[in-house]
């Protein structure tokens, strides 16, 4: 469906528009003000899940429950990326 459709079928507001936009653009960490921060933050919020989902493995007993916590962990680990990329990823972003 092209984004003229899109639009006519509901008008969102600009800046509904592009806060959308925002969310779902790629932000190479390449064009950040500091690369390696940006690296060495995306490495320190999957250490932390990491390590999370390994203390959870050894005290929730197996079976759905657990897998629901690994799940949401994988999650979290997804959004903290997310909001890492987003903040420090792009050339205007904090550093």
């Amino acid at each position: 469906m092209s984004s003229e459709k899109l639009y006519t079928m509901g008008s969102p507001d600009e800046a509904l528009r592009k806060e959308f936009e925002r969310r779902t653009s790629y932000y190479n960490p390449k064009n950040a003000r500091d690369p390696n921060k940006v690296s060495m933050l995306h490495e320190k919020a999957r250490q932390v899940i990491y390590e999370a989902g390994e203390d959870m493995i050894a005290i929730v007993p197996g079976g759905r429950e657990l897998s629901l916590v690994l799940t949401k962990l994988e999650e979290a680990m997804f959004w903290a990326n997310a909001g890492i990329a987003r903040h420090y990823g792009s050339e205007g972003g904090r550093s």
